[in-house]
């Protein structure tokens, strides 16, 4: 194919998007390069599906969610606490309000000064 003008003749076909190429001239794609690329595809959207499962089960191993009643009196206002998880793992603060997720917002202490999490 090395015809510019059948490469302008593929382009226009339906369910084409784009064709690899250099200076109107269409690029071989080796047969592997194909295979290879529709795998990656495969995994990827075989992973996508499993997200939403994942998600749920995880949810289901941590346990009942706390109520905001809940999560406030477990961890009322200035109480302190230490980040168990992330790049912050470690470092003290204190607590500014619970919202009920099984997630607090606090105040935690650095170098720098508090940095809200």
């Amino acid at each position: 194919m090395r015809d510019p003008h059948s490469f302008y003749t593929l382009s226009d076909c339906d369910g084409v998007s784009a064709i690899l190429g250099v200076a109107g001239c269409p690029l071989r794609i080796l047969a592997t390069d194909i295979e290879n690329i529709r795998a990656a595809e495969a995994a990827e959207l075989e992973s996508m599906e499993r997200r939403p499962a994942r998600r749920i089960e995880k949810e289901n191993q941590a346990g009942p969610k706390l109520t905001r009643k809940e999560a406030r009196d477990v961890f009322p206002k200035n109480h302190r606490v230490v980040v168990n998880g992330g790049f912050l793992k470690g470092m003290g603060g204190y607590v500014v309000d619970a919202t009920g997720r099984n997630t607090i917002k606090a105040m935690i202490e650095t170098l720098n000064g508090l940095v809200p999490v």
